[in-house]
């Protein structure tokens, strides 16, 4: 069994040596490392030469086309039986694709996804950002989120993934989410906390906002998933109870007792949040005040790229 990395990199000259070392360092034989350079105007390509002598197939493309068209670049190329695909900014263990190749033994498993550890932990809001994954993956063991295969830790069948059209044509965000639903209709897809890279978390605010922001607007597309409403349900049920909480003096009586109801309900929530991270923050945990706060501006987010899209859909009718 033979393992294909694909790894699409834009302007990674931060993270691309370490990315590449851990690659480099993987004890698995059968494997080989694609990384596409997708237009980078900074110094990524130079330090990808350093690695040119190595067992790596660097593709380099003259003009930046977005993740997917560099991620299907590297597949047109790819000569395993698996694909994988990681980002330049994360960092594997040596036995990442032992893990894999453990559960495609099984061929009735069409794709296996993992888990994340937060490499930049220093940044209070990406500490925050993965302790809200590690509460959700690690204790929820995932049963509230429909998404097994994250972009940037899971393997694929080759062939069940190419009958589905690779990474596909479409926009770039939220690509993982449409692969898993298409492979989900051609056989299992697991889902293994203990599969885990260190990746970089969003640093500050603006930047969390930009990538569910986008996530939303991309996972809008899936939302005939039941799971897919769960959040933007949570999250417009909750803005709706602070509405109706400034304006208990003119409501029914019957309308205030649902608002506090409503009220009770998502108080728990974020006290349930806010209880857990206790146990997801290994070190400062004086944070956890802040982590339902953090939750509460992702999913806002969240809720604001869905809404775009499908505002700008029914406007096009």
């Amino acid at each position: 069994m033979k393992f294909s990395i694909i790894i699409p990199v834009y302007n990674n000259e931060k993270y691309i040596a370490e990315c590449t070392k851990s690659l480099l360092s993987l004890e698995y034989p059968d494997k080989e490392i694609i990384i596409v350079n997708d237009g980078s105007t900074d110094c990524t390509a130079q330090i990808l030469k350093k690695f040119a002598a190595r067992k790596l197939k660097i593709i380099n493309l003259k003009q930046r086309s977005g993740i997917i068209c560099a991620s299907n670049r590297g597949l047109s190329v790819a000569s395993g039986d698996i694909i994988i695909r990681t980002d330049g900014d994360t960092i594997v263990n040596k036995d990442w694709l032992n893990r894999f190749s453990s559960y495609f033994r099984d061929k009735d498993i069409m794709a296996v996804g993992g888990s994340y550890k937060c490499l930049n932990d220093s940044s209070i809001v990406a500490l925050c950002t993965s302790t809200i994954d590690a509460i959700f993956v690690n204790l929820l063991r995932r049963k509230l989120l429909f998404n097994r295969l994250p972009g940037a830790n899971r393997a694929m069948r080759k062939d069940a993934f190419l009958s589905v059209n690779g990474f596909g044509q479409g926009i770039d965000f939220s690509e993982d989410i449409g692969t898993y639903l298409k492979l989900k209709s051609l056989g299992k897809i697991v889902f293994d906390p203990e599969i885990i890279v260190a990746t970089h978390y969003p640093e500050n605010l603006q930047q969390l906002w930009k990538r569910h922001y986008f996530n939303g607007y991309g996972i809008a597309s899936c939302l005939k998933s039941p799971k897919a409403w769960i959040r933007p349900i949570l999250m417009l049920g909750f803005y709706l109870t602070i509405m109706t909480a400034f304006m208990n003096v003119f409501l029914f009586t019957e309308i205030r007792l649902l608002s506090g109801i409503s009220m009770m309900f998502y108080s728990s929530i974020f006290i349930a949040i806010a209880i857990l991270s206790l146990f997801a923050l290994h070190k400062k945990r004086f944070l956890f005040l802040i982590v339902p706060l953090i939750f509460i501006i992702q999913n806002t987010a969240y809720l604001c790229g869905i809404a775009r899209t499908l505002l700008s859909k029914r406007l096009k009718r």
